[in-house]
């Protein structure tokens, strides 16, 4: 299970908010010798009024209204860019009404109604270009009756039924054009009896076979994996080595930098050739500004499986970080000989293509980027800003302009400013 290092902040819930403790706590990256920094705000018993805590740069990172040693009221919590992470209210030390949370580039990702600390009603996630991607309603803090999730594209993916948290009943998946692709039955989270494929037309494929359900078990995914699951796991087989890696993941999701450091150093402790364990601690040590630690890891996982893309990508957005824009070019390039259709590599190797102004290459890039992924707004608003670099400003505009249609903030803000 390996993890990209993403271009976008990706956010699942708001579980870690969900307690009604006197701390607030967050691991976040640390300097740049890769010390990693424990933010917290402390709130005494007698605490009453507005609180607030900054990042070590002075940037703002909480501000939170408290009442009587406890958080009650307004909660507003900012990445380090400035832009607004989370926000809502509590009521006694619980999360209570309408919560937000927010991307590092400004985009809604999540919403949900809670109450006494739990979420209650209807919640909705989003993609990073704002489209709708998933309904669900919740009672008690557990998924419970009506479903829906969305294409990217705003097209209708899946509906169904949940029960006690678990898919239930009768699910039906849809092509983009409205068709159905997949039905089915699931029981107590896993698919159950027959299930039927269509083709894009209508017309029914086949029912149930060996590789049907393998192709059905790529698009559906399984019930997601919990930490508590993957540490009953271990206490079963301390020696699971994917277990480690895979907990590890969940705890880097969580901004667990140090615990997820722990997990992939036991996994490579049992297996010093578990390419993923190198892989995954690299992604953990750049987060925490280790860079020298992730290149080792990135180049030791590369070692163990010389075709691993992604390392060479990850290695790559590393050396970028440090400057070594040549060793990122390298990185990239061989990626890309490896999984030439991987649109992300061929838009980082056009944005460092940018910084060292080798604007033609660049704009080659993104171009294919574009061609691979039709919908990637931060190739259009790149590819855009070199276009008026270089004097072409219809043709920036018009990239810009295509940025904004998928959701791109920035570039609405600009075509104000910049386009006629």
């Amino acid at each position: 299970m390996k993890k990209y290092l993403p271009i976008f902040l990706l956010i699942s819930s708001l579980e870690a908010f969900s307690q009604a403790k006197d701390t607030i706590i967050r691991v976040i990256p640390g300097n740049k010798n890769g010390d990693s920094i424990r933010m917290s705000l402390i709130i005494d018993t007698n605490d009453d009024g507005l609180r607030t805590s900054f990042y070590p740069s002075g940037n703002m990172w909480l501000k939170v209204s408290v009442k009587k040693g406890k958080l009650s009221g307004m909660y507003q919590e900012y990445h380090e860019n400035g832009n607004l992470w989370f926000q809502g209210e509590y009521e006694n030390g619980n999360l209570e009404g309408i919560w937000k949370v927010f991307d590092e580039i400004g985009t809604l990702r999540y919403m949900a109604n809670y109450k006494n600390g739990k979420e209650e009603g209807e919640a909705k996630s989003y993609y990073v270009n704002g489209q709708l991607h998933e309904v669900i309603n919740f009672v008690d803090g557990e998924k419970e009756g009506d479903a829906k999730e969305f294409h990217e594209t705003g097209e209708l993916l899946a509906v169904g039924k949940y029960k006690q948290d678990e898919k239930e009943g009768e699910w039906k998946y849809y092509f983009r054009n409205g068709n159905i692709q997949f039905e089915g039955i699931f029981k107590e989270g896993q698919q159950d009896g027959n299930w039927k494929a269509y083709n894009a037309d209508g017309a029914l494929r086949e029912i149930e076979t060996p590789e049907l359900r393998k192709e059905r078990e790529e698009i559906i995914p399984p019930p997601a994996p919990t930490i508590q699951g993957y540490t009953k796991a271990i206490e079963i087989n301390p020696k699971d080595a994917d277990a480690f890696v895979n907990r590890g993941i969940l705890k880097y999701e969580l901004n667990d930098y140090i615990g997820a450091n722990e997990d992939y150093t036991k996994a490579i402790e049992i297996n010093p050739e578990n390419a993923d364990a190198y892989f995954n601690r690299g992604n953990n040590k750049r987060e925490l500004k280790d860079y020298s630690g992730a290149l080792a890891d990135y180049t030791k996982a590369i070692e163990i499986e010389p075709e691993n893309s992604d390392a060479y990508v990850n290695r790559g957005t590393t050396k970028k970080n440090i400057e070594d824009y040549l060793g990122a070019l390298s990185d990239y390039t061989k990626a890309i000989e490896i999984d030439p259709e991987n649109a992300i590599t061929y838009y980082n190797r056009g944005a460092t293509y940018k910084v060292i102004k080798n604007y033609s290459k660049s704009i080659a890039d993104l171009t294919k980027a574009i061609e691979l992924k039709p919908e990637f707004e931060l190739a259009y608003f790149g590819r855009g800003l070199i276009k008026l670099l270089l004097k072409d400003e219809y043709g920036g505009c018009q990239d810009l302009k295509k940025a904004a249609e998928l959701g791109n903030s920035k570039a609405k803000e600009l075509i104000l400013n910049t386009c006629k």
